[in-house]
């Protein structure tokens, strides 16, 4: 299906055939047909008053910070598993930039599916490559988050604050 950008003020008196992406309100799937004019609709994109619907595209995202520095973690090794399938598959392997973040999503859109994952950050190995000094075996190795995915669309953030002693997690926005 073809996507089309319109504006916000676009939307109000044409004829569409597609998907309308707008930049403030996110995508919406349109009806071959004339849409609206909706003047003093409030806080709402035209295309939602229209009656549109709108599609979200979901996606996971991580980003780890180092607690003990005070600073993003660059160059942690990540895995992300399905834990829906026996045994578990691996779904992606990243690293985090400069930023602590990932260049991409793990994954997005279709590939985001609802069922339980589990990310596996390999803290020990990103500690000892800034210089800590660990002791062996470390007392964090490796930190794994299972997580589940209950509505796809969404986009789930899972952030880490690590250090060589602890860690926090939560979902993030």
């Amino acid at each position: 299906m073809p996507h089309t950008q319109f504006s916000v003020a676009d939307v109000s008196a044409c004829t569409i055939r597609g998907t309308i992406v707008d930049n403030n309100f996110g995508v919406y799937a349109a009806r071959a047909s004339s849409v609206p004019e909706t003047r003093g609709v409030a806080r709402q994109p035209r295309a939602v008053a229209a009656g549109l619907k709108r599609i979200t595209m979901g996606k996971l995202t991580t980003h780890v910070l180092d607690l003990a520095a005070g600073t993003p973690a660059a160059g942690v090794r990540i895995e992300l598993h399905d834990l829906s399938v026996n045994p578990p598959r691996l779904l992606a392997q990243a690293q985090t930039n400069e930023d602590g973040r990932c260049a991409n999503p793990l994954l997005q859109g279709s590939s985001l599916h609802a069922g339980h994952y589990s990310l596996t950050f390999h803290v020990a190995e990103y500690f000892r490559s800034a210089g800590a000094q660990l002791p062996a075996p470390p007392f964090i190795d490796e930190v794994v988050i299972r997580f589940g995915v209950a509505s796809p669309e969404e986009h789930y953030h899972i952030p880490l604050l690590v250090s060589p002693w602890s860690y926090s997690t939560y979902r993030g926005s």
